[in-house]
């Protein structure tokens, strides 16, 4: 596996060890892998032959992340869903795979999985500005305002810590701007 986020190329075989790797946490208890899991829609007897259908239509050498990306974009929105599940089921890349399942729930208004997908990307060492944004929205569609404001200016702090994430830190600071002026 090349980084973090995986090659395309790398992945057909591994697809059912992956998923296998998320269910035996899900049974451990783990809230996040039984929501990847449920995202991604699979029992895993379909998944291998699923994804060797998008390995023929990927970008040789992209990211799995990159390629996720491109199949949400393209409304494929279980096919994308399933290649994050894919990405969450190995250890480098659980967080982006938690993060990137955690954004697609969040659009379909499914908050409980939201929340548990996101949850383990909030305890991270390297807490991602976007997971402090989706847990912040996810509670402000609960109704839980000061702990979405709690977020989302988390959300504004890390990333004004980091260039690469300024795209964040304006959602953050748009979001908490509008809350005050409800």
């Amino acid at each position: 596996m090349a980084g973090p986020c995986g090659r395309a190329d790398d992945l057909p075989a591994g697809v059912s060890a992956r998923l296998d790797a998320l269910a035996r946490q899900a049974e451990a208890g783990d809230a996040a892998a039984a929501a990847a899991l449920a995202e991604a829609g699979s029992d895993g007897r379909d998944a291998a032959a699923r994804m060797a259908a998008l390995w023929s239509e990927a970008d040789a050498g992209a990211g799995l992340y990159e390629v996720a990306r491109k199949l949400d974009a393209a409304g494929r929105l279980d096919d994308a869903s399933l290649v994050l599940a894919a990405l969450a089921g190995d250890p480098e890349g659980r967080p982006a795979g938690l993060l990137g399942l955690a954004v697609l729930a969040l659009r379909a208004g499914r908050l409980d999985a939201a929340a548990a997908l996101v949850g383990p990307c909030l305890r991270a060492e390297d807490r991602h500005p976007r997971a402090c944004s989706v847990a912040g929205v996810v509670e402000l569609e609960r109704g839980n305002v000061p702990a979405a404001q709690g977020l989302l200016a988390a959300a504004s702090r890390v990333a004004r810590a980091q260039p690469a994430y300024r795209v964040e830190m304006q959602i953050a600071q748009r979001a908490l701007l509008l809350m005050h002026l409800r």
